[in-house]
């Protein structure tokens, strides 16, 4: 860098008065210095935190207490995996990603357990209200009628 400096000292006479006029002039010649940034963009992916709130909302509507809660628990880890990666952890990121989608998956498997479940029981019942043939008629005791005012024998069917 290159600074020129050159002072100039005029002097003004005015009746008896001499005045002296002081001048600074500087001059800086040469280029800054260079100065290179780099900026690391980075995609925060999502590690499945949209699908752990979606499958929370299903579950809590429509599945058990045990799918809600292992989707809560993906929201979390996808929330930790989300802040791993900000922070430049791309493996920790990837892995408590997979933990989230694994939770995910296990919380539709439980659902689907669950609603099977459900059915067969109620399909069980009702096979059993409406098809009695299995069964046999026990006679019980004798009944009264009090309309009528007799007695009667009472049978009594027993489904297996």
């Amino acid at each position: 860098m290159l600074q020129l400096s050159t002072q100039n000292t005029p002097k003004y006479h005015v009746g008896n008065l001499t005045h002296t006029a002081c001048s600074t002039t500087t001059v800086v010649v040469g280029q800054p210095t260079a100065s290179h940034t780099t900026t690391v963009y980075r995609s925060s992916g999502d590690h499945f935190l949209t699908l752990s709130v979606v499958m929370t909302c299903i579950c809590v509507f429509c599945g058990g207490l045990l799918p809600a809660v292992l989707t809560v628990a993906a929201i979390f880890v996808a929330l930790s995996a989300k802040d791993d990666d900000l922070r430049g952890d791309e493996e920790c990121a990837r892995r408590k990603g997979r933990i989230a989608l694994v939770l995910n998956i296990l919380s539709v498997v439980l659902t689907i357990v669950f609603y099977a479940i459900v059915i067969g029981v109620v399909v069980k019942a009702v096979a059993n209200a409406n098809n009695c043939s299995l069964g046999y008629f026990s006679q019980s005791s004798f009944c009264y009628n009090y309309g009528y005012g007799y007695y009667y024998t009472c049978y009594s069917s027993v489904c297996i």
